[in-house]
């Protein structure tokens, strides 16, 4: 099945989606890694790098009058090709690249220099040591906060044993309250 069109220079492989994707024809948004049988062709070079082209089709399900052949699902043509000269892939037909912003602020990592940052430090040596020195506070209370959620973490670790004490426990109780109220009412 997989070599069917080998002589054509096709293989079927398994393809994952290095990014999220909008099908233009049903506007469904494919995310990051999700897996579809794929035709890969070469069909080109750059410099001694072969380059790639990868056919699949949208597999959304759709009404029959907004899908590519009338079927039930989409059946876009999806076609994808490798881009060595960007390190990236072109999407040739059918897709359109999702753009994701975010502030590396919101997510807390690691801030690197923008350039005019690096060049006012090689510039000025009191801002460079009054950055290095922001940057050495940071790195400490970013250490403190890690150490006090790794010891909130140790405290709840053992949830399932408390958890399995306070419900022993809890029966216990019941049963002897149970047969209190059992004497009671046959007395």
């Amino acid at each position: 099945q997989r070599t069917k069109n080998l002589s054509k220079g096709v293989l079927l492989i398994r393809f994952e989606m290095p990014f999220t994707v909008q099908c233009l024809r049903c506007q469904h948004y494919i995310r990051q890694g999700t897996r579809y049988n794929a035709d890969k062709k070469k069909v080109g070079m750059y410099f001694t790098t072969p380059l790639y082209e990868f056919a699949m089709n949208c597999g959304n399900i759709v009404h029959p009058a907004r899908s590519a052949n009338g079927s039930a699902h989409c059946n876009q043509r999806f076609v994808i090709r490798t881009d060595p000269k960007n390190d990236d892939y072109e999407l040739a037909e059918g897709l359109r690249k999702k753009v994701e912003v975010w502030d590396n602020k919101d997510s807390e990592t690691l801030e690197l220099n923008d350039p005019e940052t690096r060049r006012r430090m090689d510039a000025d040596p009191m801002f460079r040591v009054e950055k290095t020195l922001r940057d050495l506070q940071k790195e400490r209370s970013d250490k403190e906060r890690l150490a006090d959620l790794q010891e909130l973490q140790a405290d709840r670790e053992d949830a399932y044993g408390w958890n399995c004490a306070m419900r022993k426990a809890h029966r216990v109780k019941r049963k002897e309250e149970e047969r209190i109220e059992e004497e009671e009412r046959l007395k």
